[in-house]
């Protein structure tokens, strides 16, 4: 993963973690490269289910871009995205996500299809960015489980 969006997605990812939230964050790049939204989550902090950084993210894009379709656009996740998430961006049609590490809770395929629309799903992240990452989220997890 490009060095410049992986160190975005870190500095979200702390910004979850002071506020006592998952700390996973999402940034979406439009057709030129350009970063047009970040999140972090605040699902705690909201105390609402939908408060994931994919879903605050694209939500912010559609302000931003005053549409709901973000054909063209990549977005770019710490962790995998779950479930919800995938339907998110599936619906606000995302051509391609890319994330640092795995989520072994809540996976699924590699692509898929809707509408035979193809989202691709990759991992991006080096073994370096993955052991940044899973640093953040072992504190975070390490101190909210004691």
């Amino acid at each position: 993963m490009e060095n410049e969006y992986f160190n975005e997605l870190m500095v979200l990812a702390d910004l979850a973690l002071s506020s006592d939230d998952i700390p996973a964050s999402a940034i979406i790049i439009d057709q030129d490269q350009n970063i047009i939204a970040k999140s972090y989550n605040n699902r705690m902090k909201t105390k609402t289910i939908c408060g994931h950084a994919e879903i605050n993210a694209i939500n912010d894009a559609f302000q931003i871009k005053t549409t709901n379709n973000l054909k063209g656009c990549k977005i770019y996740t710490s962790l995998e995205p779950c479930d919800m998430c995938f339907g998110a961006i599936r619906q606000a049609r995302i051509d391609e996500i890319c994330y640092v590490i795995d989520n072994n809770k809540n996976t699924v395929t590699k692509s898929f299809a809707l509408n035979s629309r193809e989202v691709i799903l990759k991992k991006a992240g080096t073994r370096e960015q993955e052991k940044i990452y899973q640093t953040k989220l072992r504190t975070f997890f390490d101190d909210n489980l004691r």
